[in-house]
């Protein structure tokens, strides 16, 4: 449980960054 909760801010930020990147990654397929 405990390795749960620690690893639970690097997952948040894992999954903002993927989503973030994957909108850019689109953003920059529909102007190129």
């Amino acid at each position: 449980a405990a390795a749960m909760i620690a690893a639970l801010p690097t997952l948040l930020v894992y999954v903002l960054a993927g989503r973030y990147f994957v909108r850019g990654l689109m953003a920059g397929a529909v102007k190129g």
